[in-house]
């Protein structure tokens, strides 16, 4: 994680760095261009031996930073490369490079019709079920119970801000009941509760490699939310009373997504979230005070669908 980490604030400081400083010559033929200074990121072009390219003055993780002769950046290893060596051709025509599934330019060019760490934009469609627990932070909110396989619908934007970065925006719809809790004296109290979250965030992906991305996420928002309180007595009378809320939430995540080809993959999360609400009116069921407040907390398990462009 640290020597991850390491990599994308050196990324950065060379991001405001004059990098093209030397000219460097392959010496190797088929010489990979990856599209991360890692041997696991996506193989985005190859070139032929002896052709000479702008470089970085500095290495990353070990890779030249490389500029081609359309324009386009990747990184080479050193080990392919000899920094200083022979004069950049002055024809701006087609360049010397190997061209991959006969494709050019270079962000058409994969290795086996793959695009997945390289793709700008994500939209995620998924469908998972939460486990949250409610509490009282007013005295009049008696105990926690279970919001029981409460279903979760969601829909998420990621785009890759750089090298493993990707800022995120999610959108869900959730619907939970909880199971009956007993107020004594033979009666209960249930509550239905159904949110519609909208939440800004940063996903942090340490783990790359051509299918395999995972990450770590933290997000943030509000979520408008409708609860349904019912109270049952030992004689069946039942009463029901309906609020709504404007609340604040977290989430924590852990992401795993598999790419099934060009443009499509799939992808599972396992979540944290805590939510608070804003300050409840008081209703005959729920006691006299003037406001209360009820946290939730708990896990959120989704899977769906992920595509790529």
């Amino acid at each position: 994680m640290l020597r991850t980490f390491l990599l994308v604030v050196t990324l950065f400081i060379q991001a405001g760095v004059a990098w093209a400083a030397q000219n460097g010559r392959v010496v190797v033929e088929d010489a990979p261009v990856y599209e991360f200074p890692q041997k696991s990121s996506k193989v985005i072009l190859r070139l032929k031996k002896d052709s000479v390219h702008a470089v970085s003055n500095l290495k990353t993780e070990g890779y030249y930073k490389i500029r081609l002769q359309g324009g386009e950046t990747g990184w080479i290893s050193g080990n392919d490369l000899l920094a200083g060596g022979g004069a950049l051709p002055s024809d701006t025509g087609p360049g010397p490079e190997a061209r991959v599934n006969g494709k050019r330019p270079l962000s058409d060019a994969m290795i086996d019709g793959e695009r997945f760490l390289g793709a700008t934009y994500r939209v995620q469609l998924g469908f998972g079920l939460s486990n949250l627990a409610y509490g009282g932070l007013s005295d009049n909110f008696s105990g926690t119970s279970s919001l029981n396989f409460g279903k979760v619908y969601s829909f998420e934007v990621q785009r890759r801000l750089s090298f493993p970065l990707s800022l995120a925006f999610r959108a869900e719809l959730r619907g939970s009941k909880t199971g009956e809790l007993d107020l004594g004296g033979g009666t209960t109290q249930t509550y239905e509760h159904s949110a519609i979250p909208l939440q800004v965030g940063l996903i942090y992906f340490p783990i790359h490699t051509q299918r395999w991305r995972i990450g770590v996420g933290g997000y943030g928002g509000i979520t408008a939310v409708s609860y349904t309180e019912v109270v049952q007595t030992t004689t069946s009378q039942s009463s029901s009373v309906k609020f709504s809320s404007m609340d604040v939430l977290g989430t924590g995540v852990v992401q795993v997504a598999y790419g099934l080809g060009k443009a499509f993959g799939v992808f599972g999360e396992f979540g944290y979230q805590y939510q608070v609400t804003g300050d409840l009116p008081a209703t005959t069921a729920l006691g006299t005070i003037p406001a209360f407040k009820i946290d939730y907390s708990g896990f959120i398990f989704k899977g769906g669908i992920e595509l790529r462009f």
